[in-house]
C-alpha cells in the first residue's frame, strides 16, 4: 500500500484483492488522478481516497508521472532523557528532515539534514522508519516528496541550534508523554508516522 498525502487528506493506493469497500470514495486503476489532485487540493474537507488498483505497481507509476519527485530523509530522533526532537517551522510543530543532495546516501542525508536543521550531533541510526509522500505545488508545478525516516539516538546534551534560514525557529526535545501536543499542531504525513511509531 501507498498512502500520498495532499494537505490534510490522504490517497490511499491498494491491491483490489486487498480492498475491503467500506471506504466512501473508490477509485479504479484508470482513475482520473489530474481531476483527483484537483478535488484534494481545492477542498477544505478532510477526505481519505482510495485507487484499489488490479496492479498496484502499475497504477502508482502512472500516478508519479504527474508529478516532479523530490527525495528527503530525516529521522525521529531520541536523546538520553527518551525525549524526541521537534522543529516549529512556518507555524507547525515538524521533525527535522530535508532533501538529498546528488550523490547523498540516503542514511547520510539523514544525519546531515538532522545536524544542520538543529544544531545537534552524535547521531545514530537505530532502525528505518516508513517513508512518507506529500505533494504540494512549487512554481505552478506538482510536486511528490518521498521522505525516507530513521529512528535515531544522540547523547547530545549541548544548546540546540534552529536552522533559521530555513525558517526554523524553535528545536526542542519533548518528552514522550507531551507529544500529542506537537501531533496535534502538525502536517498529515508526520501525524501519521508519529501515530503509527508509537503504536509500534
Amino acid at each position: 500500500m501507498y498512502k500520498v498525502f495532499v494537505n490534510d487528506s490522504v490517497i490511499k493506493f491498494t491491491k483490489e484483492q486487498d480492498f475491503e469497500g467500506h471506504e466512501a470514495l473508490v477509485y479504479s486503476e484508470t482513475a482520473d488522478f489530474a481531476k483527483l489532485m484537483m478535488d484534494l487540493e481545492n477542498s477544505n474537507e478532510v477526505k481519505t481516497k482510495t485507487i484499489a488498483a488490479e496492479s498496484l505497481e502499475t497504477t502508482w507509476s502512472e500516478f508519479v508521472k504527474h508529478f516532479k519527485i523530490i527525495e528527503a530523509a530525516g529521522g525521529i530522533v531520541w536523546n538520553d532523557s527518551n525525549e524526541i526532537l521537534f522543529i516549529h517551522r512556518l507555524g507547525k510543530w515538524d521533525l527535522p528532515k530535508g532533501k538529498i543532495e546528488k550523490g547523498e546516501k540516503i542514511k547520510e542525508a539523514a544525519i546531515r539534514e538532522v545536524e544542520e536543521e538543529c544544531g545537534v550531533n552524535g547521531l545514530q541510526i537505530v532502525k528505518q522508519l516508513p517513508d512518507t509522500y506529500h505533494t504540494y505545488k512549487l512554481n505552478g508545478v506538482r510536486v511528490l516528496k518521498r521522505t525516507y525516516w530513521f529512528e535515531m539516538k544522540t547523547n547530545f546534551k549541548d544548546v540546540l541550534i534552529p536552522q533559521l534560514e530555513e525558517d526554523i525557529t524553535q528545536v526542542q526535545w519533548v518528552a514522550k508523554k507531551n507529544a500529542d501536543s506537537y501531533v496535534n499542531n502538525t502536517y498529515a504525513s508526520i501525524a501519521w508516522l508519529l501515530t503509527e511509531y508509537f503504536k509500534s
